[in-house]
């Protein structure tokens, strides 16, 4: 399926917000990126991450273990036929929890 190329958004007090919150994955606190979707649909494409509201926390790696962010990437916690609807569900979930932290965003930008 082909999608309209646009720019993606990018906002980086939302991606800090989103590095706050706990890792949607193993839920430890204080370790968290903002990982982007890597779906068409959020505007991934080539060497172009996906919007910057289509991101949502995962733990980065650390001495000795290795952070739900690269093993998701990896194909490690989810597989191929499940990582596009956990994707759709995180991203809405770490929009829902923004904008209950009072984020406010643009119009037409959010996926929930």
């Amino acid at each position: 399926m082909m999608y309209p190329k646009t720019k993606p958004h990018r906002d980086g007090k939302y991606l800090r917000l989103i590095a706050t919150m706990p890792c949607f994955s193993c839920g430890i606190n204080g370790y968290s990126q903002a990982a982007h979707s890597n779906l068409a649909k959020h505007g991934k494409g080539g060497a172009q991450k996906a919007s910057d509201y289509a991101t949502f926390p995962l733990c980065c790696e650390r001495p000795g273990v290795m952070g739900c962010h690269s093993l998701f990437d990896q194909g490690v916690i989810v597989t191929k036929l499940n990582k596009e609807a956990v994707t759709d569900f995180w991203v809405a979930s770490a929009q829902k929890r923004a904008k209950a932290a009072g984020f406010t965003f643009p119009e037409g930008v959010c996926h929930e």
